[in-house]
């Protein structure tokens, strides 16, 4: 048996220090830069950086799984620049930036009186839940001129139980992609 030893030895050696067989290629990336991008408004306010107001609801309308406070968020996008009149847009949410997220829905992350057990969903023009946590992006919608419409919806969720009284602050980025 001794003597064998060194015969595996050798083979086991040899067959480590092979070298492992592996594909390669290129990879091209294809992009473009644009000076110009679209106006774009929330609920009629132009700008970059809304901030979209939920009514103000009661604790005891917001019982675990329940909705409440629907709020409708219309973003138009359209203007005088070259492309806004033509070609096409779509919306991203980004949960990876500046929110956090729990089931597709962006947590509370109010600094001070927050309220407790209360998340935001979204829900697309179809009523559907839009899962946050997937990267959701909006159907392409032409634009035209005069502008163009992307429509989604904000609400409170009680999750974790009952909603308890407090602030709700839940950021979320979006960008804006043109075709």
């Amino acid at each position: 048996m001794a003597i064998h030893q060194p015969a595996w030895s050798v083979l086991l050696m040899a067959a480590i220090a092979a070298p492992a067989c592996a594909q390669s290629g290129d990879i091209t990336f294809n992009g473009e830069v644009t000076a110009t991008t679209c106006d774009v408004s929330f609920n009629g306010k132009v700008g970059e950086n809304p901030v979209i107001v939920l009514p103000t609801v009661a604790d005891s309308s917001l019982r675990m799984g329940n909705s409440a406070g629907r709020t409708p968020v219309h973003v138009h996008i359209g203007g005088t620049a070259p492309g806004c009149a033509s070609g096409g847009v779509a919306m991203r949410f980004d949960p990876r930036r500046q929110a956090s997220l729990r089931d597709g829905r962006l947590v509370n992350m109010a600094a001070t009186d927050a309220a407790a057990n209360v998340l935001i969903s979204l829900r697309d023009d179809r009523d559907q839940l839009i899962d946050l946590g997937s990267g959701w992006i909006s159907p392409v919608v032409g634009l035209i001129p005069g502008g163009t419409d992307i429509l989604f919806h904000a609400e409170y969720y009680a999750d974790g139980g009952d909603a308890q009284p407090g602030v709700v602050q839940a950021p979320l980025q979006y960008t804006l992609n043109y075709q």
